[in-house]
C-alpha cells in the first residue's frame, strides 16, 4: 500500500513538472517551498509557566465532596490545563472551576470526573434572555375560504 502512494506521488509530481516546466532536478526544493512544514501554534498573550497550571489544578478536588469517590486527577490533565489556558486567562479558568464547585454543591449533585470536566467545560457567560414564543392558532375557516 505504500509503495502504491509513492508511487502514485512520484508520477503527480512528474505530471506538475511537464505542466509547469519546473526542472526535475529542483522538484523536490519547489514541493518543499509548495507545501511548507505547519508551524506550531503559540499561546496567545503570556507564556504559559507550570505554576499557573499547578495552582488551577489544585482547585479541582482530588476526591467528591458528597460521593467521597475519586475525581481521577491525572497528569494528563495539566497538559490539558495548559491547551486550554491559550484560550482562557487565568482568572477566567479560576472562576469557572469555582462556580462549577459552587453550582455543584448547591444542587448536591456529584462533581464529574477532571478529565471529563476539562473537555467539557461549562460556559458561565452572560445568561442569555429567554425568548418567548408566540403561539399562532389558525382558524381552518381561514384556510379554506369563504364558502
Amino acid at each position: 500500500m505504500e509503495r502504491n502512494l509513492a508511487i502514485i506521488t512520484y508520477l503527480l509530481a512528474r505530471l506538475v513538472v511537464k505542466l509547469e516546466g519546473i526542472e526535475p532536478d529542483k522538484l523536490s526544493e519547489d514541493i518543499q517551498k509548495r507545501f511548507p512544514k505547519p508551524k506550531k501554534i503559540t499561546p496567545i498573550g503570556e507564556k504559559i509557566d507550570a505554576e499557573t497550571v499547578d495552582r488551577i489544578y489544585a482547585l479541582y478536588p482530588t476526591k467528591c465532596p458528597i460521593s467521597g469517590r475519586s475525581t481521577g486527577k491525572s497528569a494528563k490533565d495539566k497538559v490539558r490545563i495548559s491547551k486550554l489556558l491559550m484560550v482562557l486567562t487565568e482568572e477566567q479558568f479560576t472562576s469557572i472551576i469555582k462556580q462549577y464547585l459552587e453550582e455543584s454543591q448547591k444542587s448536591v449533585s456529584y462533581i464529574k470526573n477532571f478529565s471529563t470536566f476539562l473537555n467539557n467545560i461549562p460556559d458561565y457567560g452572560q445568561p442569555q434572555p429567554m425568548v418567548q414564543k408566540q403561539e399562532q392558532f389558525i382558524n381552518a375557516y381561514d384556510l379554506v375560504g369563504d364558502w
